[in-house]
């Protein structure tokens, strides 16, 4: 259960952050994005050999349940965004 790997605090980022996303990406071991806005899914799309990546739908939150459970013991998920142009860009540590 989804509320057994998240404080509730990090459970309402997760919420809020997708809320307003355009995607999720995970490298397959320990990080996992939220993309938070066009440019972010447009570059993560450029390499799709080096992350998965879906679009957001309603199942999101469950998905990044599953990549929490399969990543390694360094695993966080981060908040990525665009400032100051298409090539700038800053992560928030969400988990």
């Amino acid at each position: 259960m989804i509320t057994d790997l998240f404080t509730t605090d990090q459970l309402a980022c997760l919420k809020t952050a997708l809320s307003s996303a355009s995607g999720i990406a995970w490298d397959g071991c320990h990080d996992i994005f939220i993309l938070m806005d066009d440019h972010q899914l447009a570059y993560q799309e450029a390499d799709p050999d080096k992350y998965a990546l879906i679009p957001i739908t309603g199942g999101s939150l469950e998905l990044l349940q599953s990549w929490w459970d399969e990543s390694c013991t360094e695993r966080a998920i981060y908040a990525v965004s665009t400032h100051n142009g298409p090539y700038t860009r800053t992560e928030q540590r969400i988990c």
